[in-house]
């Protein structure tokens, strides 16, 4: 049977168990909603000498319910008079037994409890020297936690190269004594037992995954197999300098971590780890684990959202490949190489489309169809970019050979095009650059025209951006992100990444592409789909979950589904029972881009909730 969640608050949950029945005068216990600014209100004191009366409170901005505040002028109520161990006999419910025969199984929060640095120095491994001068919080686990992650990213980890992130993990594990296995897709599995008294509490898996989308910066050299991230820290965020973070989803693996270093202070049921690799390539460490992971588990809390909200529902998708064989030519002695170039558009995570931004590969190949239906006959030489397929492409490259005679004209064209583009995209594309104009390369292969312009048509007209939006709330059913494009000696090939929460549409959306594909002679493949994730009626572990965070914090807990694809959608395809719910610890931006910051305003308050949350799990029959 579920505990009345307010004994729970008091006894598991808050900065303060002294109850307000108990205390002495001068004093003031919070109470769901309120602030400093509403309790010196209350009592006529001002604002600046409750936030001086109250050292302890290392935020005034973060206070929890349960917390127990001096008033300006009185000492602190004396011990004997505030029993921190025992709620007043009046405040249990009638249905609970007394509380020598039920124990409270307390998870003091990481304001007051958790001391002291907990990582490890691991052989084989370079600690990072966080710059404290620069970045420095009061709390040691808002600190231990910034450390695990600045320590892992130091190890190579994009997706489909994450064996190094996975060592580390198997390493990391091993020097705690921690129950730890490796599957052979890579993911990580490690086992905490429950503390004393919590054994027969419901398992509980934290899930996340540790492969991230490798981006670079126009002109830097970095070798993702092998080379660590160089840092950039701020007061209160931290970013990578000309490469992506990987805070996605970074910031969740350095809380499970956290979690872990922790865990003995903690109250908690049996927990599972489960670290996954290629979440951002199609979900394909999720898809190859093993159901047997998941069979006894009761609830699983996925840690790649944000602070704030969970998700309870996602879509699902595919990829599409389209692909034809090289057909190369002489370049004709009349002609000329020109080059063409988009760079510095934002980019960002493709389930975030829709948003005003260009995708550059799109752009350029309308640039280059604008010059084939000007009557200028084009060659393709190259034309490449993208880093992934689930993000907007930010830049890309093209060279080209037209006639010298045409070469006017095409600036022109493209001069004409440049204008119209930048009317369309300034509210959003504000520091964009596109170049064009005759190049000095030496060419003498290109393309064949036919191919180059069936090229460029199907790359224009292939489902991109938003296709459809949701009917009965605000957000996007259906959508298509066309990531990547390479040509090498042998093929053309580039690659679309389709969204959608309705089956319909997804059917829609391929036999569009279907048909494209074969109106334009190339061949489509779909390497790939994912499982959408199902909005279910009733999802008892967000219900518990957002009452909680709103005892917390008197903040509301926001239920959304997302367009984005999560893991979720396969453990819940995995485990149909499974309660379910995709969170976070910290508020990052800029995912997938070489903008991606990492923020720690929220950081503290975050692993607390999640915390306290798997505690209030223990406590329930």
């Amino acid at each position: 049977m579920k505990k009345h969640l307010s004994v729970l608050t008091a006894a598991a949950l808050t900065c303060s168990l002294l109850c307000s029945t108990a205390l002495a005068a001068g004093t003031h216990t919070v109470e769901s909603g309120e602030t400093m600014y509403k309790i010196a209100e209350k009592h006529g004191v001002e604002l600046e000498q409750l936030i001086a009366a109250n050292p302890q409170v290392k935020n005034p901005d973060l206070i929890f319910p349960g917390d127990v505040l001096t008033l300006p002028g009185a000492e602190e109520a004396p011990a004997e008079e505030t029993p921190a161990e025992e709620a007043p006999a009046e405040e249990t419910p009638a249905e609970e037994a007394p509380a020598e025969e039920t124990p409270a199984k307390t998870a003091t929060p990481i304001t007051d409890a958790l001391e002291g640095l907990r990582v490890l120095e691991l052989e084989g491994y370079d600690m990072v020297n966080v710059p404290t001068d620069i970045i420095s919080y009061d709390n040691d686990a808002v600190m231990n936690y910034i450390q695990e992650f600045a320590n892992f990213t130091q190890v190579p980890r994009p997706s489909f190269d994450t064996d190094k992130m996975t060592e580390y993990l198997k390493v990391w594990a091993a020097a705690r004594g921690i129950d730890c296995v490796a599957d052979e897709a890579g993911n990580v599995i490690m086992n905490l037992p429950a503390t004393e008294g919590c054994e027969d509490a419901p398992v509980v898996i934290f899930q996340g995954h540790i492969d991230m989308v490798p981006d670079t910066d126009e002109g830097v050299v970095h070798d993702w197999a092998n080379d660590p991230l160089d840092l950039i820290w701020t007061s209160n965020t931290l970013k990578a300098d000309g490469t992506s973070l990987g805070a996605d989803n970074g910031s969740g693996v350095a809380f499970m971590l956290t979690y872990m270093d922790y865990a003995d202070e903690l109250t908690h049921g049996p927990l599972r780890f489960i670290f996954t690799v290629d979440e951002e390539v199609g979900l394909l460490g999720a898809a190859a684990l093993d159901v047997s992971h998941l069979a006894d588990a009761t609830y699983m809390i996925n840690v790649d959202g944000g602070y704030g909200g969970a998700t309870i529902s996602c879509a699902g998708g595919a990829y599409f490949d389209f692909s034809h064989a090289a057909e190369w030519v002489d370049v004709a002695e009349d002609t000329t190489a020109y080059a063409l170039s988009y760079s510095g558009l934002l980019g960002g995570h493709s389930a975030g489309v829709g948003g005003g931004k260009a995708n550059a590969l799109v752009a350029m190949a309308n640039a280059i169809l604008a010059l084939d239906q000007a009557g200028i006959e084009v060659n393709i030489v190259s034309f490449e970019g993208g880093n992934a397929d689930n993000a907007i492409p930010a830049a890309s490259d093209a060279v080209i050979v037209i006639k010298n005679s045409d070469v006017d004209k095409a600036n022109e064209t493209l001069a004409e095009l440049a204008k119209k583009f930048k009317d369309s995209y300034e509210a959003v594309e504000t520091s964009f650059t596109f170049t064009y104009g005759v190049s000095d390369a030496v060419v003498e292969k290109a393309l064949s025209s036919e191919l180059s312009s069936s090229l460029v048509m199907l790359m224009s007209t292939v489902p991109n951006n938003i296709h459809t939006l949701l009917a009965t709330t605000e957000g996007t059913e259906s959508s298509s992100n066309l990531g990547t494009m390479s040509i090498t000696e042998d093929t053309v090939t580039f690659r679309c990444m389709m969204r959608s929460s309705s089956t319909y549409q997804t059917e829609q959306l391929t036999m569009a592409n279907t048909a494209l594909a074969e109106m334009s002679g190339f061949e489509l493949n779909i390497p790939t789909t994912f499982a959408a994730w199902p909005l279910k009626a009733n999802n008892e572990l967000a219900t518990i979950a957002a009452e909680l965070f709103k005892e917390m914090t008197g903040e509301e807990y926001k239920l959304k589904a997302t367009h984005g694809g999560v893991e979720c959608g396969e453990f819940s395809e995995k485990q149909e029972d499974l309660k379910i719910i995709s969170t976070g610890v910290s508020g990052g931006s800029n995912g997938h881009t070489t903008a991606e910051t990492m923020n720690f305003d929220k950081v503290q308050v975050s692993m607390e909730f999640l915390m306290s949350l798997a505690a209030h799990l223990a406590e329930l029959d």
